[in-house]
């Protein structure tokens, strides 16, 4: 499945373009902070970036300086009026960046990036799995191993990862226990306190191996826990499980 990544502020026109595109494609979202969307890209490494101007500021020219100097080969698709897009005029100067005139609702967008990629009406993946962790390398470890069988998302914080699920309810959640400001033992419970939620499968995933640290994360009833570093083995075994019993 290709993955999009878009970026945009979450207008209701973004949030109803990112479901669209979700049907068809892996879809990772991002707002404007210059600094989540450097990481996000080099952890999701996406086959095609999409920008929603609506609402951008000339600040984030940095972005599209970013992409141009740094995925160059990456096609990028704006959505967005004329004169949204002439504020970045001077990157549409080379064949990486086009722009789409905005559309209500967002078909013929859609239609326009899914001829680009040559993938229209694509199937799901077999599951849809999103990964939770404070560490970038844990996250692209993670999802590397699971990517190439499953529809795979990440989100670097408890509150991220809610967040995301608010529009697209995952199949199983892989979830750090130890993070800060909101760690797994938080994180859980708000999953399960939130209605289209609560019954999502969790599997912890953990560095710590004493006894009482292991006693601590089974007594919040997971579906299970995986020591990191991850096993390839052992995780899609487990991942296999957990969606077979779907």
């Amino acid at each position: 499945m290709k993955k999009i990544m878009l970026i945009g502020e979450p207008t209701g026109n973004t949030k109803v373009l990112a479901d669209k595109l979700a049907a068809d494609f892996s879809v990772q979202t991002g707002s404007f902070d210059a600094e989540a969307v450097y990481a996000t890209l080099e952890a999701f490494r996406p086959d095609m970036i999409v920008i929603s101007l609506e609402g951008i500021r000339e600040s984030s020219k940095a972005i599209f300086r970013h992409i141009s100097t740094n995925y160059a080969s990456t096609p990028v698709f704006t959505v967005g009026t004329e004169k949204e897009r002439e504020v970045f005029g001077q990157y549409y100067r080379e064949k990486q960046f086009e722009n789409i005139e905005r559309t209500d609702p967002p078909d013929s967008v859609c239609e326009t990036i899914a001829a680009k990629l040559g993938e229209g009406g694509a199937a799901h993946a077999k599951g849809y799995i999103m990964i939770v962790d404070d560490d970038m390398s844990v996250l692209r470890s993670v999802k590397a191993m699971l990517e190439d069988e499953y529809e795979v998302v990440i989100a670097s914080s408890g509150t991220s990862a809610i967040k995301m699920m608010d529009k697209r309810v995952p199949d199983l959640v892989l979830l750090d226990y130890e993070m800060p400001h909101c760690d797994g033992r938080e994180t859980l419970q708000m999953i399960r306190t939130i209605d289209k939620t609560k019954d999502v499968p969790v599997m912890f995933l953990t560095s710590i191996t004493d006894q009482d640290h292991i006693d601590a994360v089974l007594g919040l009833s997971p579906l299970g826990y995986l020591v990191k570093p991850a096993d390839p083995v052992a995780l899609k075994e487990a991942v296999e499980r957990v969606l077979y019993l779907l």
